[in-house]
């Protein structure tokens, strides 16, 4: 991949929260192979979380439902309140950025804007989906081994870079 090239890609699948379906593996694959830069959309959610309601991390009923309350507070406040604080991790002038944990419509809206910017669902089995309906560019079902996923991700990354969709 060309060190000039721009691409942002935003993944997305399972429920806000939710752990295992390989949205964060993904992201951080990015990070490791590709130089991405990671902005993690759920991380300011679950640090605010860890403070004002001093959520111990579990995932479980309670905890997932201490996340969403949380999600919906700061939303109310600006639908693009996490969007915003998640982005000012990012580095100005960043040419490759991950957004991992897209859930809402505004959130793939940020990155359809972007130029090159690029919505994945991930798919795995016994996980439940989004709760809203984004159209994406592309689905990596996320069954087998973590290399079998890591040569998905390739293979798109690949795809997407011997296409006219990104330039090199």
């Amino acid at each position: 991949m060309a060190n000039n090239s721009k691409l942002f890609i935003g993944f997305s699948g399972g429920f806000l929260g939710s752990n295992g379906v390989g949205k964060t593996t993904a992201a951080n694959y990015l990070v490791k192979k590709y130089k991405f830069h990671l902005c993690n959309l759920l991380h300011p959610v679950e640090e605010s979380a860890k403070k004002l309601c001093k959520w111990n991390g579990a995932k479980d009923k309670n905890g997932l439902s201490i996340l969403n309350q949380t999600c919906i507070s700061g939303r109310k406040i600006n639908e693009n309140y996490w969007l915003n604080i998640s982005l000012a991790s990012m580095p100005t002038g960043a040419n490759r950025g991950v957004l991992d944990n897209v859930f809402f419509e505004n959130e793939a809206k940020f990155i359809r804007e972007l130029n090159k910017g690029i919505l994945i669902h991930i798919e795995r089995e016994g996980f439940m989906s989004n709760f809203i309906d984004i159209i994406y560019d592309h689905n990596i079902t996320n069954r087998g081994s973590i290399n079998d996923f890591e040569k998905k991700i390739d293979d798109l990354i690949n795809k997407l870079y011997n296409t006219n969709n990104v330039k090199k």
